[in-house]
């Protein structure tokens, strides 16, 4: 799991150059209002559920569910009778998801996962400024394997298998 987490940051820091602070979820914007251990813009990764079954052969797969929280300070708003340069910086957010989507949407780690898929964006109700937004995304992931057996718990993309009734 270790390396689908980390292979998302690296995405996320290559094609999301807005983003400041990439980092794993560890509670950055629950405890520590108002100086967050982060820079503004963030985008924060966990695997929140991971439902397991077994393959046989010392192999696992997962459905993983990977959490991305969005979240910006705003200091900024969007009224319509605001100035246009501030209601477009206020939007900020908004351009940014819409980057960690294109990144991270059908985007997968070789050898880790399957392609990942938007699942969900709900939006996180707080009262210290801070706007986020928790983007779910949703792959598949091998678990711990032999890897003296030479086989993957993933399948190759556009593999399909046919069964045959007798």
């Amino acid at each position: 799991m270790v390396e689908v987490l980390a292979g998302v940051q690296q995405q996320l820091l290559t094609k999301v150059p807005a983003i400041k602070y990439v980092d794993e979820n560890w509670g950055q914007l629950d405890q520590y209002s108002p100086n967050h251990p982060v820079k503004w813009p963030c985008c924060l990764i966990d695997a929140g559920t991971v439902v397991w079954m077994n393959l046989g052969n010392k192999q696992q797969q997962g459905t993983a569910n990977i959490t991305l929280d969005v979240a910006n300070l705003k200091l900024t708003n969007t009224s319509g009778k605001a100035p246009a340069a501030q209601r477009t910086q206020a939007w900020t957010i908004h351009t940014i998801m819409q980057q960690v989507h294109q990144a991270i949407h059908n985007f997968r780690v070789e050898d880790f996962s399957s392609m990942m898929y938007r699942k969900t964006t709900v939006r996180i109700g707080r009262d210290d400024g801070v706007q986020q937004y928790r983007i779910v995304y949703e792959c598949v992931v091998t678990g711990p394997y032999d890897t003296n057996a030479g086989l993957s718990a993933v399948p190759p993309d556009g593999f399909a298998l046919e069964v045959e009734r007798l």
